[in-house]
């Protein structure tokens, strides 16, 4: 949480302004390396602005309204660096330039964190807050799925733990089997579709039987 502006009503809109303030100091700091050509100012984009932005996205990402602004920008910046037309729409624009949207890597960083949570290479803080449910418990019940300890169960489906424990419950096997942080992060990019589609307020499973707490 270091760096991170904590508001009283956790809605984080003081944390999302500064970032918002900061991103658009970014973006027009890139028109002045337009010589540099498209290639490395992509590389650049990602390499230095998005971490800066998206630093503990994972906790404040759940704002949707705001985070919808930072998306704004997002694209704003792939139109300037790879001079797309104005006309273009938002998908549009990230499918030409061949970038993910902020939603993605919020989702990204979330299952992030669920992979070593999961796998207890993390701080036992936030380990505690889940249990991994043994498949042979419940019929029917597929593999490395979690839980979400009684103590941390909120009616606000908008907090980390739901979020976190709801799309990491949504992955299938073959991905959230992989123990190895970094072949579980490079895998990631093979099911970047399932990974946007996948909707926070609405997915296949039994809601009911995803909520159940210990």
């Amino acid at each position: 949480m270091l760096g991170t502006t904590i508001d009283d009503s956790l809605l984080w809109r003081v944390q999302i302004d500064k970032n918002e303030k900061h991103y658009r100091t970014k973006i027009k700091m890139l028109k002045r390396m337009f010589i540099l050509g498209s290639t490395v100012m992509s590389k650049f984009y990602f390499a230095t602005i998005i971490p800066s932005v998206t630093y503990n996205i994972a906790v404040w990402g759940n704002n949707n309204v705001i985070l919808k602004k930072l998306e704004i920008l997002h694209v704003r910046a792939a139109k300037k660096i790879f001079q797309l037309p104005d006309h273009l729409s938002d998908d549009d624009v990230l499918k030409a330039a061949g970038w993910m949207s902020i939603e993605y890597l919020y989702k990204r960083r979330l299952l992030c964190l669920m992979h070593k949570i999961f796998y207890r290479n993390i701080d036992s803080e936030l380990s505690n807050m889940f249990y991994i449910l043994n498949s042979n418990s419940t019929p029917q019940r597929r593999d490395n799925q979690v839980k979400i300890a009684n103590q941390f169960r909120s009616t606000n489906q908008n907090t980390f733990v739901v979020r976190a424990s709801k799309i990491w419950n949504a992955m299938p096997n073959e991905l959230t089997g992989i123990s190895k942080f970094d072949i579980f992060r490079s895998k990631l990019k093979d099911f970047k579709t399932k990974i946007n589609k996948f909707s926070f307020t609405y997915n296949s499973y039994n809601i009911r039987d995803e909520y159940v707490f210990i």
